[in-house]
Formats: C-alpha cells, structure tokens, sequence
C-alpha cells in the first residue's frame, strides 16, 4: 500500500520502548513513506549525540533543541516521524503535532516496557544510572505524568504486538480514526 497522495506527517508517540523507531520503520516501508526518528535527526543537526546534549545542557536544554528540530520539520509530508518519549510534554509540542499532522500514541503497559528498556539501559541518558528496582518506578512514575499528553494524540494503538501487527492496527485506524486499537 503506498500513499496515493500527498498526506501531511504522521508522528509516533509514546514511552521510550513502547516501539517507536521500530514500528516507524515498518510502517514507513508498508506505505511507501520516509521515516524521520528525530533523535536522529537532533543528533544531525548539531552534529552531538543525544547523551552529550543531556550532559552538557540538561534535559530542558535538550527539549529546548528537540523542539526547534520538531518545529523546523514544517514542510514535511508523506513521511513518518517517530518522536522522542518526552517530545509531547514539553513546549506545546503535543498541540504543534495534532495542528500539523496525525499523532498516533504507541500504548504500552510499564511491565511490557521495563522488559523492553531493561536490557539497554546503557544507551539511554535517563536510564544509565538506575537499578531495576529504579527502573521499574521511574517508568510507572513518568508514565503516570505523561499519559494525559499521550492520551491526547488522534490515535491510541496497542504496542504490545509484533510490529507487524502494530502497523496493520495503524492503518486500520487510519482509515477509521474514531477506532482505537
């Protein structure tokens, strides 16, 4: 199925985990579109890894970079962009997102995601540091507070699934959005 025309982003949301960059690629390949991760993206435009922006200018200074980078994809169409797990929450994001573009929130349960992120832990700068034990709070923690920015996105999809399965619940959502799978 490829897009017949040319329809405006589609940003993936969720928790760090919940298949963001994953689904993003399958989906982008199954409807013939481009998929943007715009961590990557971040890391091009300044040329610094995302941990390096974290230990130098702190979170807000990374969100602060992150939304100029979201706000600079204006003219971007027939394209995926698979978001950062706090890219919502701060600086209107959310709202930049629903105005130019459809916003899928990629759902998760915090068991499901800490099986997910407990193995890499060493590659995510809000992770290195913690304990399983840590782990597992930090992610029912910072669920709880982002869940009414996520709950916000036009689409909600169960990400428990094979990807493959994610992406045909996206696109039968596409076609009927008032349906959440």
């Amino acid at each position: 199925m490829s897009l017949s025309a040319v329809v405006p982003p589609i940003f993936l949301i969720g928790f760090m985990g919940s298949g963001k960059s994953t689904v993003g690629r399958h989906l982008a390949s199954k409807i013939g579109s481009h998929l943007i991760e715009l961590d990557h993206r971040i890391e091009q435009e300044t040329r610094t890894c995302i941990g390096d922006i974290f230990s130098n200018s702190g979170e807000e200074g990374f969100r602060k970079i992150e939304t100029s980078v979201l706000r600079g994809l204006t003219d971007i169409q027939n394209t995926i962009i698979s978001t950062g797990g706090g890219t919502p929450i701060f600086h209107d994001n959310m709202d930049w997102m629903k105005t130019n573009g459809t916003v899928i929130h990629l759902q998760c349960r915090p068991g499901v995601l800490f099986h997910r992120l407990a193995p890499e832990k060493s590659k995510r700068p809000l992770l290195v540091s913690l304990t399983d034990i840590d782990l597992m709070g930090f992610i029912i923690d910072l669920l709880k507070q982002r869940l009414p920015y996520y709950s916000r996105a036009h689409i909600q999809i169960n990400a428990e699934n094979t990807p493959e399965d994610v992406v045909i619940d996206i696109l039968r959502a596409l076609k009927h959005p008032t349906t959440n799978f």
